[in-house]
């Protein structure tokens, strides 16, 4: 019965990975900046699917750039405190710079490890704050309406950044379960709390 289940669950991975239902390109660069960052890379892998679909050169309305949109003024703010110890070229803005996707990796993976820190490895605050902002998950725990300690990606209040949340959460999964596989020396990750 188990070699039934294993070789189901083989062909099921093949299939996903064949339809490209867990595509993911830019690998290298990924696992490169997880690693810099002390990230797992398929945390990354799924904010990169949540925030770009994989597109290098995708801009939001707001700025953010690149395949974890990054808005050009954090980047700017990681390099000048020396969490992410590169300057851009001269001449070159940070935002034609961060099109680069090793470049945007880098910067995107540094603010998600910064914001883990600050809330203590909660990823679902740590992901609330990368989507809506630290000063917008500020005032949500000082209204009560998440918790530091157990942070439900249920209560978070903006729907835009609770849908982003979960999606992360559940790519995160599936590519746990997709690549698993090949990447069973990760570590868990950070704990994702309740619902």
């Amino acid at each position: 019965m188990r070699r039934g289940r294993r070789l189901l669950a083989g062909l099921l991975l093949l299939t996903a990975v064949y339809l490209g239902l867990a595509p993911w390109p830019y690998r290298p660069a990924i696992l490169a900046a997880a690693r810099e960052a002390g990230l797992d890379p398929l945390l990354v892998a799924a904010v990169v699917r949540v925030e770009s679909g994989f597109r290098a050169g995708a801009r939001s309305r707001r700025g953010a750039v690149g395949l974890m949109q990054v808005v050009p003024a954090t980047a700017a703010w990681l390099a000048a405190s020396g969490r992410v110890p590169l300057p851009p070229p001269p001449g070159v803005p940070f935002s034609r710079w961060l099109e680069e996707p090793a470049v945007n990796l880098t910067f995107g993976s540094a603010y998600l490890r910064y914001l883990l820190d600050r809330y203590d490895g909660s990823l679902v605050l740590a992901l609330a704050a990368y989507n809506g902002g630290p000063g917008t998950v500020h005032r949500w725990l000082e209204a009560g309406r998440l918790h530091r300690r157990d942070p439900r990606p249920g209560a978070i209040p903006y729907p835009e950044t609770r849908a982003f949340v979960r999606r992360v959460e559940a790519y995160t999964r599936f590519y746990r379960w997709c690549y698993g596989f090949w990447y069973a020396r990760l570590p868990a990750g950070p704990h994702w709390g309740r619902g």
